[in-house]
C-alpha cells in the first residue's frame, strides 16, 4: 500500500455516515462499507453551534452484517461541550461496515463521514 495519495478523490473510500444537520436526539449513522478499503480507517467530525448546555459523545461502531453493531476499539471521540470545529480520529476496523453514533444532550448542527484508502489505485 503506498503511503503517497496523488488524487485524494479516487484513492479514498470516503462515504457520509450522519449527514448535516441539527440533531437533539441520540442517532446511529448510516453503515459505510469498508469492503473495498486497506489500512487504518478515519473518521471525520464536523461540528456547527451548539445550544446553551448541550453535550456531545460521538463513537464508532463496526458490524459484520449491518444489524448488530460493537463499539470499535479506542474509536470514541472525547465529549464536546462547544462546536465550531472539525475533528478527525484514526481507528483500526475489524468488521465491514462502520458507523458513528452520537449521543447528545441538548442540540448541536453536526456531520460526520467515515474513511480509509481503497485497496487498488
Amino acid at each position: 500500500m503506498s503511503t503517497i495519495l496523488n488524487d485524494l478523490a479516487s484513492a479514498m473510500n470516503l462515504k457520509q455516515t450522519l449527514s448535516p444537520q441539527t440533531y437533539d436526539q441520540n442517532v446511529d449513522g448510516l453503515p459505510v462499507d469498508l469492503v473495498a478499503s486497506d489500512g487504518r480507517a478515519f473518521a471525520v467530525l464536523l461540528l456547527g453551534p451548539f445550544g446553551g448546555g448541550t453535550t456531545l459523545a460521538a463513537k464508532l461502531q463496526e458490524s459484520s452484517d449491518q444489524i448488530t453493531f460493537v463499539d470499535v476499539p479506542n474509536g470514541a471521540f472525547a465529549t464536546f461541550a462547544t462546536g465550531s470545529n472539525t475533528h478527525l480520529l484514526g481507528f483500526t476496523r475489524t468488521r465491514r461496515y462502520v458507523r458513528m453514533r452520537f449521543d447528545i444532550s441538548g442540540s448541536a448542527d453536526a456531520c460526520a463521514a467515515i474513511g480509509q484508502q481503497r485497496k487498488e489505485l
